[in-house]
């Protein structure tokens, strides 16, 4: 599969989310310059990890909540690791919601969509004191009725670690297809960048633009399923950024699923976090002796784009 600027010194990969459209465009197929493999052979080096390392949200409840009906259950044991874990009681079917902000910072929704089972939510917005609400619609005005809050203190062990863990939308556990994917495309791999490199080239390569879905989709909020991109090996681009978050973050690789808008339209895409580097700018170009980025949709269909990347959400 062509692809422009395969990899450069520092990475950042940006996909495209529900509102990318044919970005067909010819570019010439490129090899990695000298000076970026240097740069990846003179990466530091540390073991990979096994997959009996692998990092997984877990409910010890050491520190539960629950509304005085019965509709969830809350275990924020794990806040310092970055996420809650919530647990939907009520069976009805009726839609239910929470909301997660920091002091106003990050106004965060998700659905609750399984009935007496975890679910894991990333605490995005650093440390601080986050607010809880829980909310079920009322089926005769559509809207929804506050069922329970809380005030959550968070202390994380790092600003990095949330990204380090699956939650809803970047949902795996050690059977995952995509996830024994990962460690079989980094098991040679004898430094991060080097892993984050064998996963890209694996994305762009053996991904295809899922044009079917996007129409399908559009108008709807539809959650990325990791393995079901593996084995179709197409997806929307919301698909192809959680699938490489999974990934990284299963080689202890931190990475964001960022979603926000571009001059073209609504995107999604991701950004690593590299040991002595910290997180990598998306905004930092490689060509003319400055830093590249690379586009992993946008070089699966064989387009280009240079413009302005506006962050909304990380997950």
């Amino acid at each position: 599969m062509k692809r422009k600027r395969l990899l450069c010194l520092l990475f950042s990969f940006l996909f495209v989310l529900y509102g990318c459209n044919d970005h067909s465009n010819d570019v010439t197929p490129s090899k990695p310059s000298s000076k970026e493999e240097e740069a990846l052979s003179d990466f530091p080096a540390s073991p990979s990890p096994k997959i009996e390392e692998l990092l997984l949200a877990e409910s010890p409840e050491e520190k539960v909540l629950e509304d005085d009906d019965h509709k969830v259950h809350i275990d924020y044991s794990h806040t310092n690791l970055g996420y809650i874990r919530i647990k939907r009681l009520d069976d009805s079917g009726i839609k239910m919601k929470i909301r997660l902000t920091n002091n106003e910072k990050g106004n965060y929704w998700y659905d609750l969509n399984k009935a007496g089972v975890y679910e894991t939510f990333p605490l995005v917005n650093g440390s601080g004191t986050y607010q809880l609400e829980v909310r079920i619609q009322v089926p005769s005005t559509g809207k929804y009725a506050l069922v329970y809050g809380a005030d959550i203190d968070v202390k994380l062990d790092n600003e990095q670690i949330p990204f380090l863990y699956p939650n809803q939308t970047v949902e795996y556990d050690q059977n995952s297809e995509a996830i024994q994917k990962a460690f079989a495309l980094c098991k040679d791999d004898d430094n991060a960048l080097k892993r984050v490199k064998s996963i890209y080239d694996f994305v762009v390569n053996d991904i295809s633009y899922d044009y079917d879905k996007l129409e399908k989709v559009k108008d709807n909020y539809v959650l990325p399923i990791l393995d079901e991109t593996l084995e179709k090996k197409k997806g929307i681009c919301f698909d192809y950024a959680a699938l490489m978050a999974g990934m990284c973050r299963s080689q202890h690789i931190p990475c964001k699923v960022i979603v926000g808008d571009t001059e073209r339209d609504y995107h999604a895409w991701v950004e690593v976090w590299l040991e002595g580097k910290g997180w990598i700018d998306p905004a930092i170009l490689f060509e003319k002796d400055t830093w590249t980025r690379m586009d992993p949709t946008y070089a699966s269909t064989h387009a280009d784009y240079d413009g302005e990347y506006i962050t909304k959400y990380e997950y």
